[in-house]
């Protein structure tokens, strides 16, 4: 039986994976510039690396699974 779930999530996962892999690398790639670009002010700004971080750490602790669903979907 546990096989089988497994077998049947994995096959879920792949369903959705490539419906939605445009949407999943266009929210990679906006999310790689993202922390490019604060990478790069970890030594000029590190006041602003540290409050970016806590903006970050704060809205991970929000998610929505509804709302990250709607992101995908666009």
């Amino acid at each position: 039986m546990g096989k089988l779930l497994f077998n049947l999530t994995e096959r879920l996962v792949e369903g959705v994976a490539s419906e939605y892999s445009s949407q999943i690398e266009s929210i990679s790639k906006v999310r790689a510039e993202k922390l490019t670009g604060i990478k790069s002010k970890i030594r000029t700004n590190p006041d602003e690396v540290e409050a970016w971080f806590d903006k970050e750490i704060a809205r991970i602790g929000e998610i929505d699974l509804s709302d990250l669903l709607r992101n995908i979907k666009g």
